[in-house]
């Protein structure tokens, strides 16, 4: 299925963010490293939240 020049441009300004987003594999392990330790923290505050007797829902 081809995309529209237009959706084709979308996608193409995708790609070169993402890329110039992470200039070097290093880079952007520190950024996952980060992203992963800020999710273990979120998912630490909601565990206490829960044990403090608050409602927690999961949302997907």
């Amino acid at each position: 299925m081809r995309c529209s020049e237009k959706e084709a441009w979308w996608h193409h300004q995708r790609i070169c963010s993402a890329r110039d987003a992470f200039t070097t594999l290093p880079e952007f392990r520190a950024r996952l490293y980060k992203l992963q330790a800020d999710v273990n923290a979120l998912l630490t505050t909601l565990e206490q939240l829960e044990d403090k007797g608050f409602q927690v829902e999961e949302v997907i």
